[in-house]
């Protein structure tokens, strides 16, 4: 099979024979651990990509720290990690940002009993998954960070499962914030998470999505999540959501929202024509 485990590692192989070692990097990440979960292809960027030098020195100083037994300490090595998932790319960062074994520490980290620590364990994860790649191991724990008591923790778990466009139940996970009385940034990073996404991943078939974002639209006080649910909407709405879209237009004298609903209506049409 030309897509196998063997055929792969090859590839990756051949690409570092010729010193292409970046692409061979993001070829074993994207077929092991994004598109899907593959021990054999996992195994085989381990061996082929030792620790880089950032790694290790992280290893002897922050992801120590992580496991302190005072919680200050850890939540302190937490949020240093989440500031530097969310700071720019340049090479040395990506050199131990972009490796699973950082995922792995991530991920252990997750189990931490302080709020506040998890927040930032699960912001950092969201920032990897959004600007590194989307490590497929780190989407049942968002799953279960998601449900956490904690608004904070639920903040950051919220925004990495947004970037996960490849999981079938993606939007299922998501649809209780925008249906329940979750603060207005959830709803508007779910919709940002819309009509921003892939076209050829967004949930045009998803009918329970496009009810919760019509209840969210009408039950929505700031304006500019307004503005993206319509947009979202837009991107994903069928001929009912346009009679819905339509009969809010009668309804609100807002200049902004009219021209937004508008916009979304013509997209509506243009895609069911």
């Amino acid at each position: 099979m030309e897509n196998a485990p063997a055929a792969i590692i090859g590839e990756a192989k051949g690409l570092l024979q010729l010193g292409k070692n970046r692409e061979a990097r993001d070829l074993l990440l994207q077929e092991g651990y994004v598109n899907r979960l593959v021990p054999e292809i996992q195994n085989a960027f381990l061996e082929l990509f030792a620790p880089s030098q950032e790694l290790l020195n992280e290893e002897q100083t922050t992801f120590r720290k992580l496991v302190s037994q005072q919680p200050k300490i850890r939540f302190e090595a937490a949020r240093y990690l989440c500031r530097q998932a969310h700071n720019e790319i340049n090479i040395k960062r990506e050199a131990w940002l972009k490796d699973p074994r950082t995922v792995d520490v991530l991920l252990a980290a997750a189990r931490d009993d302080e709020p506040k620590t998890l927040a930032e364990i699960a912001l950092a994860l969201a920032a990897l998954a959004g600007r590194y790649y989307q490590d497929l191991r780190m989407y049942p724990v968002l799953q279960e960070l998601i449900r956490h008591s904690a608004r904070e923790v639920q903040w950051g778990a919220l925004r990495g499962v947004c970037e996960f466009y490849q999981c079938p139940d993606q939007w299922d996970v998501l649809i209780p914030f925008l249906v329940s009385r979750s603060p207005a940034k959830f709803k508007g990073t779910i919709a940002h998470a819309i009509y921003t996404g892939p076209r050829e991943l967004r949930p045009f078939n998803h009918a329970l999505l496009r009810k919760a974002l019509l209840s969210a639209l009408v039950k929505e006080r700031v304006p500019e999540t307004k503005l993206g649910l319509i947009r979202a909407l837009g991107c994903v709405g069928d001929g009912d959501s346009g009679l819905e879209l339509k009969q809010y237009l009668k309804e609100t004298t807002d200049s902004e929202i009219r021209k937004r609903i508008k916009e979304a209506l013509k997209d509506i049409q243009e895609r069911i024509e």
